[in-house]
């Protein structure tokens, strides 16, 4: 470690406070128009790579490793965007789980079922440890699965990302988790499953 990322690494926790609070305020500019374009990226990323504190805490470390991965090819394409600003805008709700009385509980399938990958549909939703989504369908598709980027009557497994908040429900993710476990209630056969069960079902 260099003498600079030394004194970078023991500041005061003040000033990674600032850093986050700073984040979270970029985070949600970006968001305020409800759209995402690839400069808005690129200048998150910047930004990031300037702010040691920012970057190597836990909500700053997922955003950095995502954009860096999403842009590493030099463009954000459609799925991408819509993939951060899900990350995004969890980010920016951290807390509101803290400040309602709705269910912070995820609606999974138990006991765990068994996956059965070739031929079923599954459909992705927030955010994952493994990295960038299209990383994750591209596991899938390589086991035989297909994938779904909306929930519908299709769609046999829902996956949800181990890095999904307690505040899901406020998160536009929720809504797909709310969809399945409506259909699963109506007798539809659809499993809910953790990113870590999914992983665990595939083949070596």
């Amino acid at each position: 470690m260099s003498d600079s990322d030394w004194r970078r690494a023991v500041e005061p926790d003040y000033v990674k406070d600032a850093e986050i609070n700073e984040l979270i305020g970029l985070c949600k500019g970006v968001l305020a128009d409800g759209t995402l374009v690839q400069e808005e990226a690129e200048f998150l990323l910047g930004w990031l790579d300037g702010r040691f504190q920012a970057s190597v805490s836990w909500e700053g470390r997922i955003i950095h490793d995502r954009l860096r991965a999403m842009l590493a090819d030099g463009e954000l394409d459609a799925d991408e965007q819509r993939e951060l600003m899900e990350l995004l805008a969890d980010f920016t709700r951290v807390d509101e789980a803290h400040e309602s009385n709705l269910p912070t509980w995820l609606p999974l399938t138990r006991p765990e079922p068994e996956l059965l990958i070739p031929g079923s549909a599954f459909c992705l939703t927030g955010t994952f440890s493994y990295g960038p989504r299209k990383r994750v369908v591209a596991c899938i598709e390589k086991a035989g699965g297909q994938y779904k980027s909306g929930f519908s009557a299709q769609v046999d497994v829902l996956v949800i990302g181990d890095l999904c908040t307690p505040a899901w429900v406020h998160a536009t993710y929720g809504r797909k988790i709310e969809a399945a476990a409506t259909a699963r209630d109506e007798g539809h056969h659809v499993l809910i499953v953790r990113e870590s069960h999914l992983f665990n079902s595939l083949p070596e």
